[in-house]
């Protein structure tokens, strides 16, 4: 048995009726100490947002836009860790560059035939 599209309009009608049921202000979060000491209405409401968020994550448009949000974060990860790795070679290149001077420098401070 497969959910049909006017199946979920009717449960996203019903869940925006209980959302909008006399609720001012915020809704707060399922499970914190704001939910448990709110009043039924709120609770319930609560719960609806909750669950129409849910069913929207059916909605292919809704998919699409987060699954290419997620790619972009990761190739922004990728990015970052790949300068991160440019850098390090970068410092790590600049550090055999210094201690070639620096052995240079110590080799013509030596008299001549000495061990560097």
């Amino acid at each position: 048995m497969t959910i049909g599209q006017r199946d979920i309009g009717a449960v996203e009608a019903f869940l925006v009726d209980l959302i909008t049921a006399g609720v001012d202000g915020p809704l707060p979060m399922l499970g914190s100490a704001e939910w448990s000491a709110a009043d039924e209405s709120t609770q319930l409401a609560a719960l609806a947002a909750w669950a129409l968020g849910g069913i929207r994550e059916l909605d292919p448009r809704v998919i699409e836009v987060r699954c290419a949000a997620e790619l972009a974060a990761h190739a922004l990860r990728m990015k970052a860790a790949a300068v991160d790795v440019h850098s390090a070679a970068d410092w790590a290149d600049q550090a055999r560059r210094h201690e070639a001077q620096q052995r240079a420098l110590r080799a013509r401070a030596q008299p001549y035939g000495a061990a560097v």
